[in-house]
């Protein structure tokens, strides 16, 4: 009876040194993702100041290989939105299956190059095809401050949309196949580094383009009050029904903003 009551107790403890051990994977775990990487590239992209000139130089120099140039550069389309469509319809055509990550994978992409998007319109920047190199103070990049939105492309380096677009389209697709992370690792690495030698932008524009692909892949993949969004693709990943809900959702909007403009003329 004492040998039974004492492999009972052992089981309690096990069973709960175990469910404690995984509550700290789960809060190491968020703490990596939300905290730790976001920082992190966020460092980076500080100390990236400190030489981003001197890079830039080195790329209008053509210090890059011209093998390596070349293969670097054709992996830009992978942050870009005509490379992430024809990469999704590969995806909906040859894997049915998982058909069902489309729509997340589309956001996993979309989202970071909006937010990047939008950055670029507060922060003014000069690419270095638009700066003269030979300034001595990185600082000199920034336009200024009050300007409220940058005009033109040649102002909108900071942060680098690509980088950011390639990133969370990659962290979305290691979600979902794994056995290719380092694949899908290495394209995004690969984007950000043609975004430098293809003199389009600093170091430091593409580590804050990486932190904002990293943090709204996440916020797609991991956060439940988004779920909204995918549900009805999720349960029924087919295209001609996709279509037909997001129309009735339009027409409802529409509705309700012609409700709206009714109401305030009467």
């Amino acid at each position: 009876m004492d040998g039974t009551l004492q492999d009972q107790e052992l089981r309690q403890i096990r069973s709960f040194n175990r469910n404690c051990q995984s509550d700290d994977a789960k809060v190491w775990k968020r703490f990596v993702v939300w905290y730790f990487i976001p920082s992190l590239l966020l460092l980076i992209a500080i100390w990236a100041f400190s030489f981003d000139l001197k890079v830039a130089r080195w790329s209008s120099d053509e210090g890059c290989p011209k093998l390596l140039h070349e293969i670097v550069m054709r992996t830009e389309p992978f942050g870009h939105g005509a490379g992430i469509v024809i990469m999704l319809w590969a995806i909906y055509s040859l894997f049915p299956q998982n058909r069902k990550c489309i729509s997340r994978l589309l956001w996993c992409a979309l989202l970071p190059g909006i937010v990047a998007n939008l950055i670029k319109l507060v922060v003014f920047r000069y690419r270095p095809v638009a700066f003269d190199l030979m300034e001595q103070s990185v600082w000199a990049t920034f336009g200024p401050w009050t300007a409220y939105y940058s005009t033109g492309s040649a102002c909108q380096s900071f942060p680098s949309a690509h980088t950011a677009t390639a990133i969370g389209f990659a962290i979305g697709l290691a979600h979902f196949f794994p056995k290719g992370k380092w694949l899908f690792a290495t394209l995004g690495v690969m984007v950000g580094f043609a975004r430098v030698i293809g003199f389009a932008h600093y170091v430091s524009d593409v580590f804050i383009g990486a932190m904002v692909g990293w943090f709204c892949a996440q916020i797609i993949l991991r956060s439940t009050w988004l779920d909204f969004l995918f549900t009805d693709w999720e349960r029924s990943p087919q295209l001609s029904r996709f279509f037909k809900i997001q129309a009735s959702r339009i027409r409802c909007a529409l509705g309700y903003l012609n409700s709206l403009a009714s109401h305030k003329s009467n």
